[in-house]
């Protein structure tokens, strides 16, 4: 999900160099302004939160049902910029 919302920010002309940046600017420019639905913000930094959980909690593991979920959002989230670009590209 990081990449997507970083690649709908390049699109308007936004490069950040931090995933606390790139999270933080997409909820400004796009879930903020409801360019696209405020839930893939939430969705993002809950995706972080857990991707940070993973890498660096050694006592805690990610399930596999908040994997599988993950993954459902990714595809969503995925799908919604998809057909922005594709809408901001016809005009």
């Amino acid at each position: 999900m990081f990449y997507v919302a970083e690649a709908l920010l390049s699109e308007k002309g936004l490069e950040f160099s931090s995933h606390g940046q790139v999270i933080g600017a997409y909820g400004l420019h796009f879930a903020k302004t409801k360019e696209l639905d405020p839930k893939f913000h939430r969705w993002l930094v809950d995706g972080f939160d857990v991707r940070v959980t993973g890498d660096y909690n050694i006592d805690e593991n990610v399930s596999s049902q908040i994997v599988v979920n993950l993954i459902n959002q990714a595809r969503e989230f995925l799908e919604a910029a998809r057909e922005y670009l594709e809408k901001k590209s016809r005009g």
